[in-house]
């Protein structure tokens, strides 16, 4: 479990936000958030603790402005409310993002028996849907009349005809007669990079991050998309690339040969 904090701050209109990151590690032991901001703010916001708990199966928040206790395996937002400052406001939005989590690749939109499939890349906000797939003779389809509001990596928010949808991955929304869906193929994976102190996000087949589990070939894809997607990250791609090899990856085994530089078994497990 990762956390992503941010402190927004509005002094007489003017809004501020900081942001901040906090690692596994550190939400394991246990964290006050609140120590996490300037000092200027100690006198003004309450401790505000989260750890780990029930043998890691999910996670708490223990503060006066409220405390809740969340799965370690989903998803969740947590905020404080409106906190007074000596001459401003602020308020802690506390983002917990699981090791694991499922996100979307295609947008599809069925009206009467048709079906129009969208690619991810294709909804960012602001992108006419109409547009996006125009008719062969450049004009727009009617029912297509919608537009991008927000494209998150759980949700995606779309307007149309005065109308507001938030499309959620695996739950399609009925609006008018058009019907919105979101299908994931792909699991967002964190990873904290202990050089750089910042987490660290990458994108894997899901049927293959299930598999990798016990398939050498599944294990070594799994860590090849991570490579690809960030190759100055080899401390992160070694340790995928050692599952695989831990499970008869010839292919894997040769990178950590490489990796590692050494050409004495003696000395260490990949040669």
């Amino acid at each position: 479990m990762i956390l992503f904090v941010t402190l927004e701050t509005d002094a007489l209109g003017t809004v501020s936000r900081d942001h901040y990151s906090v690692s596994p590690d550190a939400v394991d032991r246990g964290i006050y958030v609140n120590a996490l901001f300037p000092e200027s703010y100690g006198d003004f916001v309450k401790a505000i603790r989260v750890q780990i708990v029930d043998e890691g199966a999910a996670v708490q928040i223990t503060s006066e402005y409220g405390s809740c206790k969340y799965s370690a395996y989903e998803h969740a937002q947590w905020e404080s409310g409106s906190i007074g400052l000596s001459y401003a406001s602020c308020k802690v939005f506390i983002s917990l993002v699981p090791k694991y989590m499922p996100t979307w690749d295609i947008l599809t939109v069925k009206h009467e028996g048709a079906t129009m499939v969208f690619q991810r890349e294709d909804i960012v906000a602001g992108a006419h849907l109409g547009t996006v797939r125009p008719r062969v003779d450049g004009s727009q389809i009617p029912w297509l009349d919608t537009r991008v509001e927000f494209a998150g990596d759980d949700r995606v928010m779309l307007s149309a005809s005065e109308r507001i949808m938030v499309v959620l991955g695996g739950e399609p929304v009925v609006s008018g007669e058009e019907t919105y869906e979101l299908c994931s193929f792909s699991t967002i994976v964190y990873e904290w990079d202990d050089l750089e102190n910042k987490p660290v996000k990458f994108i894997v087949d899901t049927q293959d991050l299930t598999a990798s589990a016990g398939d050498a070939e599944a294990a070594l894809r799994v860590a090849d998309s991570i490579e690809e997607q960030q190759p100055e990250m080899l401390e992160i791609v070694a340790r995928y690339m050692e599952h695989a090899a831990d499970l008869g990856s010839a292919e894997a085994l040769a990178w950590l040969r490489d990796y590692h530089e050494v050409d004495d078994s003696r000395h260490h497990p990949y040669v």
